[in-house]
């Protein structure tokens, strides 16, 4: 096996590695929640108005 192919095997098992991790990750603790997910949109909503009551001002 020459170094290229060494070189894109070790990629593409750390590729694989990393995709393994995050599945797990997110079927465990990972995945917002219905509740988090609200929390986040509105804080969203909350820090998008901040400019724009700023720009009201002047």
């Amino acid at each position: 096996m020459d170094r290229d192919t060494a070189a894109i095997l070790k990629f593409v098992i750390c590729i694989a590695i990393i995709a393994v991790l995050l599945i797990v990750w997110f079927n465990t603790v990972g995945a917002p929640s219905d509740e988090e997910e609200e929390i986040i949109m509105r804080f969203g909503d909350f820090a998008n108005a901040i400019p724009a009551k700023i720009a009201d001002l002047f």
